[in-house]
C-alpha cells in the first residue's frame, strides 16, 4: 500500500488490498445489477427511482383524452395522494394546476443511487442474497 494512503487511513479495510480479477469483478457487478432489477418488483421498489417527467394527454369536459400527448415535469403533477416517489399503474388519471385533469401515459424515472447505497449499506448480506435468488419475492 502506498505511503499516501497509509498516512491518511490508519486502519484501511481488508477489502482494499484484496486482489480482484476482472472476471470476479464482472460477476459481482452482474449480481448487483440483478439484485437492483429485482428491487423494482418489491412493494417498496419505487423508493429507489425518482420520477422526472410524464407523458400526458389532457382530459376534456366529456372525460375523454384529447389532443396530442406532451411531456410535463413531475413537479407539475399533483402527486399528494400518492406514496412518496410512487408512479401508479399506467395509464392513470392525475391533476395539474395548469392543464386540469390529465391522463398519464408514460413516466420517465431515474435511479436514486444515494438511496440505493443507503439501503445496501443498511441491509444484511443474507437478505440481499435471498433477494438475488428470488426467495423473498
Amino acid at each position: 500500500m502506498s505511503y499516501d494512503i497509509c498516512s491518511v487511513v490508519k486502519q484501511p479495510p481488508r477489502e482494499e488490498v484484496v486482489d480482484c480479477s476482472v472476471d470476479a469483478l464482472s460477476q459481482q457487478y452482474g449480481r448487483m445489477r440483478s439484485w437492483l432489477q429485482r428491487l423494482k418488483t418489491m412493494p417498496y421498489g419505487h423508493e429507489f427511482r425518482k420520477p422526472i417527467s410524464f407523458l400526458v394527454r389532457v382530459i376534456d369536459l366529456s372525460n375523454e383524452p384529447s389532443g396530442v400527448p406532451f411531456t410535463i415535469s413531475a413537479e407539475a403533477v399533483d402527486t399528494s395522494s400518492w406514496p412518496h416517489r410512487f408512479v401508479p399503474t399506467l395509464p392513470a388519471i392525475a391533476s395539474t394546476q395548469k392543464y386540469g385533469s390529465v391522463l398519464i401515459l408514460a413516466a420517465q424515472t431515474e435511479p436514486d443511487l444515494l438511496k440505493f447505497y443507503q439501503y445496501t449499506m443498511a441491509t444484511n448480506v443474507t437478505e440481499i442474497r435471498c433477494m438475488e435468488k428470488g426467495i423473498l419475492s
